[in-house]
């Protein structure tokens, strides 16, 4: 009879070990839920904050924004005029090779320094002059 209560009281005490070890993992299992929808929503709010902050960096770099605040300061930037608009051909394969060559290889004179504190672009210099 001795040996039976020592065998049961063993069992019970294995069991008990499981069932404790079966909750803590049960437990831990919810609040990896719960951390995990926490950051979910944090993730949310930053994607939120991301598209709010995309939106408004295309929006200052639009041109009705740009043109809109040109417009409204006394500023010294002007539209570009009709009479500065030029057009480009396109190529076509029938045109003089070597005249591409030759205004190809032309080189302006101007020091890298200049070059550098330059702002118009190489086109509106070459048509300005």
């Amino acid at each position: 009879m001795y040996l039976r209560l020592e065998k049961i009281v063993g069992l019970l005490c294995i069991v008990t070990i499981v069932a404790v070890i079966y909750i803590y993992m049960q437990m831990r299992i919810i609040d990896l839920g719960y951390k995990q929808r926490s950051r979910q929503e944090h993730i949310g709010k930053l994607r939120e904050q991301n598209n709010h902050i995309v939106y408004t960096i295309a929006r200052l770099k639009s041109a009705s924004h740009l043109g809109h605040v040109m417009l409204t300061k006394d500023s010294q930037m002007q539209f570009v005029d009709c009479d500065k608009v030029f057009r480009v051909a396109v190529y076509n394969p029938s045109f003089n090779d070597s005249y591409i060559r030759r205004t190809a290889s032309v080189r302006r004179d101007t020091s890298l320094f200049a070059k550098l504190l330059s702002l118009v672009s190489q086109t509106e210099a070459m048509a300005e002059e």
